[in-house]
């Protein structure tokens, strides 16, 4: 056993080294953010029309540009600051929050659209930021912070009277008590080529 141990002694240090340099790891690994919200409640913030702002209701509230710093440096709002999505969560953002958050001051995040504002708002929702709001609007070409407008359903707007005929609605499917059966496709070989070329 004495000359193993003097033979392998290398060996040994190193993996005695290993084992402490992973048993470290596990002891000081980096504790994962804990989620304050489950799905549902997600789901119900994104509906609460309270935790989205007008673009006329920004007085006295901080505004985040989470677009990237070349977006930001084109053109952004008034007083705006840039924190881009991918830095939300990097030590001085999570300063700049918690500082709002203790100032019981509200942020605004907004984006070029509102959908982009929607996942880093709702990670800060998560991890408990609950005075940032969302911008019912969106930052045009010019660096205005625009309303967002509804769209509108399709209409048709071809007369057909001046064409002199009288509209057609189309037929609606008519409906009977019994199941249709699916239509069948059979599909047949086609005729292979024998060769040739050009």
């Amino acid at each position: 056993m004495n000359r193993f141990l003097k033979l392998n002694s290398i060996w040994l240090g190193f993996l005695g080294l290993a084992l402490f340099v992973i048993m470290l790891a596990f002891i000081f690994r980096p504790t994962p953010p804990e989620y304050s919200l489950n799905a549902r409640q997600s789901l119900q913030l994104l509906k609460d029309s309270s935790r989205i702002i007008n673009v006329s209701e920004l007085a006295g509230k901080q505004v985040i540009d989470i677009r990237s710093a070349e977006m930001y440096a084109q053109g952004h709002a008034e007083n705006a600051v840039n924190i881009p999505a991918r830095q939300l969560l990097d030590k001085e953002s999570i300063k700049l929050f918690n500082a709002l958050k203790t100032e019981r001051k509200f942020a605004v995040l907004y984006g070029t659209s509102e959908l982009q504002v929607v996942s880093p708002w709702l990670l800060l929702q998560q991890l408990g930021y609950t005075h940032v709001l969302r911008l019912k609007g969106f930052l045009n070409s010019d660096g205005k912070l625009l309303p967002t407008e509804f769209a509108r359903s399709e209409s048709s707007v071809s007369n057909m009277a001046i064409l002199g005929e009288k509209p057609v609605p189309s037929p609606s499917p008519k409906l009977s008590g019994e199941p249709q059966k699916p239509e069948t496709i059979k599909l047949g070989k086609k005729a292979s080529s024998t060769g040739g070329g050009c």
